[in-house]
């Protein structure tokens, strides 16, 4: 197999983080979005944050939980939007999961192929850049699902939010 020339080899290494969003087990994975490296995912949010003086955001599960319920629901029903089929809100998804948040946000796209087309689009549309460089917001939940027979074929959910701060009882000293 011939090797690259340099400057084709350091272009690729320097492009790779843009497109590639896991390194998939399988070549006929290479394309699936449900492949999906959340650490990939988080360390590309993060790296948009940093470029705006903004800290990270981490994940949590029920924000998983709650972004993956919606991406299922968008792709079987075929369609983009913030209201489920049954007409619940984030607000009641965040409920579903048990997550009580002090603020929330999502974003959604639909039909790009990778993560970081996902966050290009977001990133490029005001509302949803917003979201993803809002200081108040702290963590994150990520979903894709993907419909062979949808049209656009990939539903993407973007969770943003900060929990509530628990309360905390002191002891009674008695």
């Amino acid at each position: 197999m011939p090797l690259l020339p340099r400057k084709v080899l350091i272009a690729l290494i320097c492009l790779a983080p843009l497109f590639i969003v896991t390194q998939p087990a399988h070549a006929s994975d290479r394309n699936d979005p449900q492949v999906l490296s959340f650490d990939r995912a988080l360390q590309m949010i993060n790296q948009v944050r940093r470029q705006h003086g903004l800290g990270p955001v981490t994940y949590d599960r029920k924000l998983l939980r709650a972004a993956r319920n919606h991406s299922a629901d968008m792709a079987k029903a075929k369609r983009l939007s913030h209201a489920s089929r049954n007409g619940n809100a984030l607000s009641d998804r965040l409920k579903r999961v048990a997550y009580q948040p002090q603020l929330a946000a999502e974003n959604i796209a639909m039909g790009q192929p990778t993560f970081p087309e996902a966050l290009q689009s977001w990133y490029h549309s005001p509302s949803h850049r917003a979201s993803l460089l809002d200081p108040e917001l702290k963590q994150i939940g990520i979903a894709v699902v993907v419909n062979d027979k949808a049209q656009y074929r990939t539903f993407w959910t973007l969770v943003l939010a900060t929990p509530k701060p628990s309360i905390r009882l002191a002891r009674n000293g008695a």
